[in-house]
C-alpha cells in the first residue's frame, strides 16, 4: 500500500514537471497544524515566484483528489542548502558531501549517522563517520563520528553501510564558511 506522500507525489508530479520543475519530494507532517510540504527544484534554483506558480497549479488537483482526510496547510518550497534526500538518485548527486541520516532501526548501536557520503549502490549508501563537521570559520578534520564499531578502511575512514530501506530521514549537512 502506497503512503500518503507517494500517492500525492504521483498525483502532482506530472503537473510540476510540465511547469519545468523537478518534484524533489513530499512530506506530510501530522499534528496540531497538519502541513503538506512539497519540495521543488530546477537547475537555476528556486525563487518565491516559482513556489507560487507550483502552489497555484497543484492546489486545485489536491482539492479535487482530496488525498488527506483532514484540513492542512500546503507549503511549496525549495529543498534548500540542507535539503532532504528522498531517493538513491538524490544521494548519488551529493557524493563527497556531509550528510545526516536518521535510521528506522539502530545499526551498530545508533539510529543517527553523520559523516561524508562516500558511495551509493543499488540499495545502500556508505558514509564515512570519522568526519566531524567544523565550527564556522574552522577547517574540517577527522574525528569521532556518530556510529560505533564501524568497519575501518584506509586513511582512517570509519565507514558504515546503510540499507536504503533502513533510512527514515536524510539530509545534507552543509558546511557554511562565514569567513
Amino acid at each position: 500500500m502506497a503512503s500518503i506522500q507517494e500517492n500525492i507525489q504521483q498525483m502532482i508530479q506530472p503537473t510540476i514537471e510540465n511547469l519545468g520543475y523537478e518534484l524533489w519530494g513530499v512530506v506530510f507532517n501530522k499534528g496540531k497544524h497538519p502541513t503538506l510540504l512539497v519540495y521543488i527544484d530546477k537547475e537555476e534554483g528556486i525563487v518565491i515566484e516559482d513556489c507560487e506558480v507550483v502552489s497555484d497549479a497543484i492546489s486545485p488537483i489536491l482539492d479535487v483528489e482530496d488525498p488527506i482526510d483532514c484540513e492542512y496547510d500546503l507549503e511549496v518550497s525549495s529543498p534548500g542548502l540542507d535539503r532532504p534526500l528522498f531517493t538513491l538518485e538524490q544521494f548519488s548527486k551529493y557524493i563527497g558531501q556531509p550528510v545526516l541520516i536518521n535510521l528506522r532501526m539502530a545499526q551498530l548501536n545508533t539510529k543517527k549517522v553523520s559523516g561524508i557520503l562516500l558511495e551509493v549502490t543499488e540499495n545502500t549508501v556508505k558514509v564515512d563517520t570519522s568526519y566531524v563537521k567544523p565550527k564556522p570559520g574552522k577547517k574540517a578534520k577527522p574525528g569521532k563520528g556518530t556510529a560505533k564499531n564501524k568497519s575501518t578502511t584506509s586513511d582512517d575512514q570509519e565507514v558504515i553501510e546503510i540499507m536504503f530501506t533502513n533510512i527514515h530521514k536524510a539530509k545534507l549537512d552543509p558546511v557554511i564558511d562565514l569567513f
